[in-house]
């Protein structure tokens, strides 16, 4: 009737079955029986035979399968692959065995071993039985290690995508070569039209305009029928979205060649191909953007057009580079360096899988040339995760044979996946998948008017007890007072806010009247000034001290248009939760101009030693000095400059543009700790400030002091120039660094890396004079009332500019030793940071010792000691650092930089952290973080508090992961087995958590002796000696009873009432009637023992006892075929299920199976049946108020024989089922519904449906989260219907009946005589369970 065995992918031969009709009935026809052949059954057992160790030699336990194509059609060097793998096995606690036919993948060929290593495999392919077999392997717990070109295998198989992670791009082809291009708009200097043809993915083309478009000339006409774009830098809502690509001869006369809509790009530098038919030869190539993804600007960094005889691409080619081993506790990179240098045929990836995948080490581009395919400066080479309940590891490196031969480092990475991926060792691969974190807005919008939730928000710190306190810089509810003439000019609103973690609500704790509110406008009419820095006493838990830097808006003198910029203590009541401001102490006050704009800083930070550290800005003009060194000495307002920052930051007599260093004394005094930069007594006195610890700084936001290292970290905003000057001196630098000691950090006189800039004319300042000297600098502006002999510059760790990350430039020729600052000659050794529009934000270092591991939101210790830094004006600039230990007090350049934005997405959603301003750990190990929202000096609707957290689980395998089921759902409920598939180890434990005898099997199965639920414990020993323990609940009894009213044997009834017989199972359960018998003595003897211990339990009466006996006796049960599981709850037993499109089963921790999306269908495909019986348990497991809407098929035809092969006419030419294998169950077969809904839907459980529906009164309707027992019956074409032992319905499919829904095949055409059976999955709400599904031939 049906077939048995694994399917090939393309049947190779079909049979229609139809019942005896008139010949105008045609039906589709099922697939013959399918079997492995009998060479490649022969291979398998000789390879198996071949590698089976000698019989003396003791076999390790944990086997590994090599599995790689011939050798010979490899680009990959598989032979010293498998060679250097076995070699490894010997000191690594596993053993290998290779194979290069797909005929291993058996699910009792893959239960041998604990992870698959898969090489490379061009020429061969798994065909559908074995790829689900490997899909079940990995399902239930088996390991996986990719090498290289393994991400070429299986190219239609979505899953083996997932597998991988991503897919190597496809290298592109040599563009033709564009001689003049033109656009509808340009943002020069730097961001025009030629640079969208250059050939380089880090320039671009920007056009301030939500449409454009950009053309090129080619050197000659060519038929391009095929073309790439690359997404730019900066936010994706400028991508383009809708386009046309228009070609010309002229560049007059256009003609439309292709279109595109709804087109996204959603990463960075991401290059997308599209073809089209084109044989016509033309000059000009448009691309005429129509949309893009909804900001007002359009960019794109690259178009490439491809001719006809384009070159094609060039093959990987070897290259050294540097490698990047971001994880420093997976054990595939034990005893690995920060950075390696290794030589390989490196790949690039589309999608990048960054924040899909646990990237554990990353290739920097910047070392070696990616030609046009890369991915950027976050580019992956090796990664891991846990995937469908097994795990998953992958590599791109291994593509030369040196990797394997000579290569250690390599090795050892290859052999530590390896003992992760067989779960011998136990890491973590889920610390930067982006699904394991949650950004959660804290605060509510604003009231109207006030500003009860958040003011403009400046910065944060966090109390011991969690306790969030942020500050609003000036802006009120009340909008700016600009007039120089009102008394209330700048009154701004200096809140102070707190979050609590324990009521999770906000309470404005006090708002200060400060300068700075005069709202936005030039450098004459802005103002920084205001609330800017808070930190709390180290004994702020004893002595509810907090730190504020702000200036008072009553210490301003509007004539001189003077404030003083102010350090001040105030009083916490953590009883009231109130601040006193009667009990403000100012510590620390100067003078600062405040007619020009700007540079307030704002950073606050304890040592612990008790010193407190003020970030100072320099108060200091963007104008007057072209956007380079601010160093104009000739504007004043009466006679204080305000565009020369030799006069702050650079003079060491001024407190601005600095990190001020003072210990705060109880009595609100302050002493001068020892190791600041100067005495104050230089010189006479008079010179210096005793409070500097570091001068040379511009507009320092945040500073924070790490005590795990004993450092200070810092950032400041760099000027405005947008690109270098060979007269001036470097572009606009973002400035982060690592300080240990006082210091000149340069500005105004040089910046990154002791860049220099130049000095102006002492009576002339438009003028150059002289470079300065970085290590022997003279402050000489008229301005400067300190030291003319300054302390020398030193060197910062991080800079950034428009052009990218770390420039450094050549030396001139002319023998000065000066940079060139010439842009393009320019090496960017930070790749990883790029300006544009940029504000730096230095963030903290993570210390999960510090925090509470315990608190279920703690971020994981893969980000120990990395340093966060974000950009309060550019989303994409969101990194994680990791400094070099040996350089890092030096200002050496950090080991390498890791993207955070996946998982602190942008974006303006309350959930998104649209534009980073302060961000800090808090006690609870979460990220707690303020958003600006957008604009400046103001407020705006998205300004709020975040915190990110992390949900993901402990390293994997994990013990609590170790599955107890029972041996057999709904039969012998007491008897439960225990797998560690998933838990791993090389040694285990297992305590039943019922008194009895511990277990050291691996796998044990366990008999309690009475129902109820227990907690097993397993302890699990790994190769490297760690010990862990889960606790694996188990629930001894019957999850979906049998409910039918009367004991049951197959057919026959005892006429004995099926009673509740404990652990929820009910007699029929224990009595276990379905189970395929050997013979009827077996079965009789079983019901004798059942029938026993219901008497000695009172659940029966001796006279019930007797009626079971004499049932049993007569019974067909041993005599014919009982039930046969096609699902058990394993993900071996879903081996011969196929899902039809869309949407999807899963296998469950329990054993069920749950839907997700649709419509689709997951159907049995190892065999038809003809008359039969098919029984399950489902329950609606919908979210409210949604009632689940499935429903089981049966009889329908194989929907995979080929449409052509399809009888003219037949059901599965009608519609949808030419196309979809589940429209061939709609149209062919019958779905016996399920749905309990009162509303929507009329036809209900128990419904044929569209041809006899069955009312709510009928079927049987349970409430939601129960199980329920369902069969359906077909003898003949006679549909019977029963739930929980109640016949709800029936049907005979006699021919003539038409469908209720028009267009739908009548039963003329659905007179099949056997068929599949199947599920519904309906939708993303309709979520139901199944479980326990078993099929008995009649």
């Amino acid at each position: 009737m049906g077939r048995t065995g694994n399917l090939p992918s393309r049947p190779s031969a079909w049979r229609r079955v139809l019942m005896t009709m008139s010949s105008a009935v045609l039906v589709l026809g099922l697939a013959a029986p399918a079997a492995v052949p009998a060479q490649a059954e022969a291979r398998l057992q000789a390879q198996l035979q071949a590698q089976a160790p000698a019989p003396a030699a003791k076999k390790p336990a944990v086997n590994v399968l090599v599995f790689s194509g011939q050798a010979a059609q490899q680009d990959d060097p598989v032979r010293a692959a498998a060679t250097a793998i076995r070699e490894l096995s010997k000191k690594n606690g596993f053993s290998v065995e290779e194979a290069q036919d797909p005929a291993v993948f058996t699910a009792d060929n893959l239960a041998r071993f604990r992870g698959v290593v898969f090489l490379s495999a061009n020429g061969v392919s798994l065909d559908e039985s074995q790829l689900a077999a490997f899909q079940a392997y990995i399902r239930g717990g088996g390991g996986f290690v990719g090498i290289r070109d393994a991400a070429r295998a299986q190219v239609d198989s979505a899953w083996f995508t997932e597998l991988i992670g991503t897919r190597p791009v496809g290298a592109l082809p040599i563009a033709e070569k564009v001689t003049e291009a033109a656009a509808s708009a340009e943002n020069p200097p730097n961001e025009t039209k030629d640079k969208a043809f250059d050939g380089d993915n880090d320039t671009k083309w920007l056009a301030r305009t939500p449409t454009a478009w950009v053309q090129g000339k080619l050197d000659k006409p060519v038929a391009v029928a095929h073309y790439a774009l690359t997404s730019a830098n900066d936010s994706a809502g400028r991508d383009p979205k809708d386009w046309t690509l228009q070609g010309s001869q002229n560049g007059t006369t256009w003609t439309d060649l292709d279109k595109r809509t709804g087109e996204t790009f959603p990463q960075r530098f991401q290059t997308k191909e599209y073809k089209f038919e084109n044989t016509t030869a033309y000059q000009y190539y448009r691309l005429n953007i129509t949309a893009n993804s909804g900001e007002p600007l359009t960019q794109l960094a690259e178009l490439r057009l491809f001719g006809p005889d384009s070159a094609p691409p060039p093959a990987p080619k070897e290259q050294k580079a540097v490698v990047d081993i971001l994880d420093r506790r997976h054990p595939a990179n034990e005893g690995l360096p920060l950075t390696l240098s290794r030589t390989d045929k490196w790949l690039s990836w589309n999608p990048n899988p960054v924040g899909k995948v646990h990237t554990i080490a990353q290739v920097e581009e910047w070392t070696y040339n990616p030609s046009m395919n890369g991915n950027g400066p976050f580019h992956p080479v090796s990664w891991c995760r846990d995937y469908d309940g097994g795990r998953s590891f992958y590599t791109g490196m291994g593509g030369t044979a040196a990797s394997y031969t000579s290569d250690k480092q390599f090795r050892t990475h290859l052999a530590g996946a390896i003992r992760w991926a067989t779960g011998i060792v136990r890491g973590d691969c889920q610390a930067t998948i982006a699904a394991n974190y949650t950004t959660e807005r804290l605060t509510a919008p604003n009231t109207q008017g006030q500003l009860d939730q958040i003011g403009e928000p400046h910065g944060l710190t966090i109390a011991p007890n969690g306790k969030v306190f942020y500050i609003g810089k000036a802006a009120c509810a009340t909008g700016p007072i600009r007039d120089w003439s009102d008394p209330k000019v700048g009154l701004g609103c200096g809140t102070i806010h707190q979050w609590d973690p324990r009521t999770k609500q906000v309470k404005l704790l006090t708002t200060l009247p400060v300068m700075g509110n005069r709202g936005s406008g030039d450098e004459l009419v802005k103002n920084e000034e205001g609330l800017v820095g808070i930190t709390l006493d180290p004994d702020f838990a004893e002595n509810g001290w907090i730190y504020t830097y702000w200036m008072p808006h009553a210490s301003i003198d509007r004539d001189r248009r003077i404030g003083k910029r102010t350090v001040s203590r105030f009083d916490y009541d953590s009883r009231t939760q109130t601040i006193d401001q009667s009990s403000r102490k100012d510590l620390l006050q100067w003078d600062t101009q405040i007619h020009s704009c700007c540079h307030a800083g704002g950073g606050m930070t304890f040592d612990e030693d008790g010193n407190l550290y003020i970030g100072t800005g320099d108060s200091n003009s963007s104008g007057g000095s072209g956007g380079y060194s601010g160093n104009n000495w000739t504007q004043d307002y009466k006679g204080t400059s305000f565009q020369d920052a030799r006069r702050t930051s650079g003079n060491t007599n001024d407190l601005n543009g600095k990190i001020l260093r003072i210990h705060p004394e109880p009595d609100g005094t302050y002493t001068i700790p020892e190791g600041n930069l100067f005495t104050g007594e230089e010189e006479g006195g008079g010179k210096t400030r005793a409070e500097i610890w570091v001068m040379g700084v511009r507009n320092i936001a945040r500073l924070q002091w790490d005590k795990e290292n004993d450092w200070l970290t810092a950032g400041w905003v760099g000027p405005d120039a947008g690109g270098p000057s060979e007269t001036w001196g470097p572009a606009k630098y973002e400035t982060v660094t690592v300080l240990t000691s006082a210091g000149n950090q340069g500005w105004p006189y040089c910046m990154g890396n002791k860049q220099p800039y130049r000095d102006r004319s002492n009576s002339d300042a438009t003028q150059p004079a002289e470079w300065y000297d970085c290590d022997n600098l003279k402050n000489t502006s008229p301005r400067n009332t300190g030291l003319v002999d300054i302390p020398p510059a030193r060197d910062n760790m991080i800079w950034y500019s428009p052009q990218g990350g770390g420039p450094v430039y050549p030396k001139r020729q002319d023998g000065s030793g000066l940079p060139t600052y010439k842009q393009g000659e320019e090496t960017f050794t930070m790749p990883y940071l790029k300006g544009g529009g940029q504000a730096v934000m230095s963030g903290p270092t993570y210390h999960r010792s510090q925090t509470d591991t315990d608190s279920g939101v703690a971020w994981p210790e893969y980000w120990d000691n990395k340093w966060f830094i974000g950009d309060q004006s550019n989303g994409n600039n969101r990194i994680a650092v990791t400094v070099n230990p040996e350089t890092a007090r030096d200002a050496g350049r950090p080991a390498f930089a890791e993207d955070l934005r996946n998982i602190i997405p942008g974006g303006g959603g309350a959930n998104q952290l649209q534009s980073w301003m302060d961000a800090k750990f808090g006690p609870d190990g979460a990220l707690y973080m303020l958003d600006y929202g957008s604009g400046f000096f103001s407020l705006h609707a998205n300004q709020k508090l975040v915190r990110v957290t992390y949900k993901g689980g402990p390293a994997t395998p994990n013990p609590d992961a170790a599955v107890a089921r029972p041996a057999r759902q709904n039969a012998e409920p007491r008897t439960m087995t225990f797998s560690s598939a998933k838990a791993g180890g090389v040694a285990w434990e297992w305590d039943f958590g019922d008194g009895s005898a511990p277990s050291k099997e691996a796998s044990p199965t366990h008999t309690y002796a009475g129902f109820g639920t227990y907690e097993a414990t397993l302890k699990v020993t790994y190769a490297d000696g760690e010990q862990a323990t889960g606790k694996i609940p188990v629930t001894v009894g019957c999850a979906a009873p049998d409910a039918r009213p009367t004991v049951q044997l197959l057919d026959a009834f005892t006429g004995v009432r099926n009673k509740a017989a404990g652990g929820g199972c009910t007699i029929n359960d224990l009595i276990d009637d379905e189970r395929d018998w050997k013979n009827r003595n077996q079965f009789v003897q079983h019901l004798d023992t059942v029938v026993k211990q219901l008497l000695k339990d009172g659940v029966i009466t001796a006279q019930e006892a007797e009626a079971l006996r004499t049932a049993g006796a007569k019974s067909e049960v041993g005599r014919v075929s009982g039930y046969q599981p096609i699902f058990d709850g394993t993900a071996s037993s879903l081996l011969g299920w196929s899902q039809a499109p869309s949407g999807r089963f899963a296998l469950q921790p329990d054993g069920t199976i749950r839907s997700s999306g649709g419509l689709g269908m997951l159907w049995y495909s190892d065999k038809a049946y003809a008359d039969f019986s098919v029984r399950l348990q489902f329950r609606d497991s919908s979210p409210d108020p949604t009632r689940a809407n499935s429903g089981v098929f049966v009889r329908f035809p194989d929907p995979r024989t080929p449409l052509e092969q399809r009888p003219a006419g037949s059901c599965g030419t009608v519609g949808a089922a030419r196309t979809s294998p589940a429209w061939v169950a709609i149209f062919c077969g019958h779905e016996i519904q399920i749905y309990d809904g009162d509303t929507g839907e009329p036809q209900k459980t128990g419904s044929v449906y569209n041809f006899s529906p069955n009312g709510l009164n009928r079927a049987g309707a349970t409430p939601k989260g129960q199980w329920n027992d369902y069969e359906v019956r077909v003898v003949g074409q006679h549909y019977t219907i029963i739930r929980n032992g109640t016949v709800i319905s029936e049907f005979d499919n006699t021919p003539g009946k038409a469908s209720s829904r028009a267009g739908d095949p009548p039963t003329d055409l659905r007179q099949f005589i056997s068929g599949f059976v199947g599920l519904q999955n309906h939708g993303n709400n309709d979520v139901i369970d199944f479980r326990n599904i078993r099929v008995r031939e009649l």
